[in-house]
């Protein structure tokens, strides 16, 4: 049984309202119930998942069975490019399922430590540092503006960019010896959907640390000495004895060269230690 009605003006605060059809023929859910058919507010043809309602499916909520809503399952979220709400398919909270501190080494290219365990550790002392942090699907703002949804206890953030499931945070002037906090929050897989819950993801900085051993001594000089001129990335020409790699932690200043430099800054760095800094 189909069940269609007028409301007038003052009911609902449209002008010109067209007559809204209260049941929705392709949802087999619907009993044609006066009560029940109210959970929506769009003409049809239904709009699929995504596509704004032609009437915000916020505006008027009726004071019974909520005329505004969406159908049982859809949920009403905002459409930023469109300036008006619209029902939109539910989802799950993002998730996030890894996060590294990337450097570029010169022309040797990107390479990254992880920093989803506790206590990790950057020991590359060179500006600005990228954290790179990746999600279980693919998300955005969930008020379509990436902006206030990155934060950083220390240093200053220059660049966000969101694409697909990662996320990628620019931050310049964070010290050394300390620890790295970047705060996410508000992130959702389309927007105005179930945000993703408040999360940390933290790195110690200790530059010259290059065996992660928390404590910046002679071990650190041996480590860079022992792969003077080595390619960072741990492949050697034919003929040549290798030393097991990667080899970019030796190389401090990420100039894709280990050479004297990396010395000089490890040795700069000598006896700085985060043993006994909680991070976070």
């Amino acid at each position: 049984m189909r069940i269609s009605t007028r409301f007038r003006r003052r009911n609902i605060g449209l002008q010109n309202a067209a007559p809204v059809q209260l049941t929705d023929p392709n949802n087999p859910t619907q009993s044609g119930n006066l009560q029940t058919a109210l959970h929506w507010m769009c003409p049809p043809p239904f709009p699929p998942p995504g596509i704004p309602c032609p009437v915000p499916c916020t505006a008027n909520p009726f004071p019974v069975c909520g005329l505004g809503a969406c159908r049982p399952n859809l949920v009403c979220a905002p459409d930023p490019a469109a300036g008006v709400f619209g029902c939109t398919q539910p989802c799950t909270p993002p998730v996030i399922i890894g996060a590294v501190s990337r450097k570029t080494h010169g022309g040797a290219g990107d390479f990254d430590i992880d920093i989803l365990p506790p206590m990790s550790i950057e020991s590359r002392k060179c500006d600005p540092r990228n954290i790179v942090v990746k999600f279980d699907q693919t998300v955005v703002p969930c008020d379509g503006t990436l902006d206030s949804e990155v934060s950083v206890n220390a240093g200053a953030i220059t660049a966000l960019t969101l694409a697909g499931d990662t996320l990628s945070i620019e931050i310049t002037g964070v010290p050394d010896v300390s620890c790295l906090t970047v705060g996410i929050r508000d992130l959702c897989c389309t927007p105005g959907n179930v945000p993703m819950a408040p999360a940390t993801v933290s790195t110690l900085i200790l530059s010259g640390d290059t065996d992660h051993s928390k404590v910046v001594n002679i071990l650190d000089q041996s480590y860079v000495k022992s792969r003077l001129f080595k390619p960072v990335g741990g492949a050697y020409p034919p003929g040549t004895v290798p030393i097991p790699g990667p080899h970019f932690h030796a190389d401090v200043d990420c100039s894709r060269i280990i050479n004297i430099l990396d010395q000089r800054d490890v040795k700069q760095c000598l006896f700085n230690r985060v043993i006994g800094l909680t991070c976070p």
